[in-house]
């Protein structure tokens, strides 16, 4: 086993569930925990020429209507658009709520 690349360096921690590769080669993931606002993020990994990759942080879910911890990987679709779950928040009852089904559409 290599390690391509060290998460600490696109702010998540708790790397969960599968990556997702898009037609170009790049990796997408999610994590249960850090962002920038401690509740997970989605983000990338580039591979650039010579093999080294490099990553940036889509988007940092903020808790509450916005998403906590992603529960497995994302999946995107033709257009590129990103979608997944999260465990918790979202408008659900209870202190955690139930979840919740997100879709983030990258810049291009």
């Amino acid at each position: 086993m290599t390690m391509i690349y060290d998460l600490a360096g696109v702010e998540g921690r708790g790397a969960y569930g599968k990556l997702t590769f898009d037609t170009a080669g790049n990796l997408y993931g999610a994590t249960l925990d850090g962002g920038a606002y401690g509740e997970g993020n989605v983000f990338v990994l580039k591979r650039a020429p010579g093999g080294t990759w490099t990553g940036k942080n889509l988007h940092s879910l903020r808790g509450g209507v916005q998403g906590c911890e992603v529960d497995g990987g994302v999946s995107l679709d033709s257009a590129g658009n990103l979608y997944g779950t999260t465990l918790y928040c979202g408008n659900g009852e209870g202190v955690y709520g139930s979840g919740m089904v997100f879709e983030i559409i990258p810049a291009h």
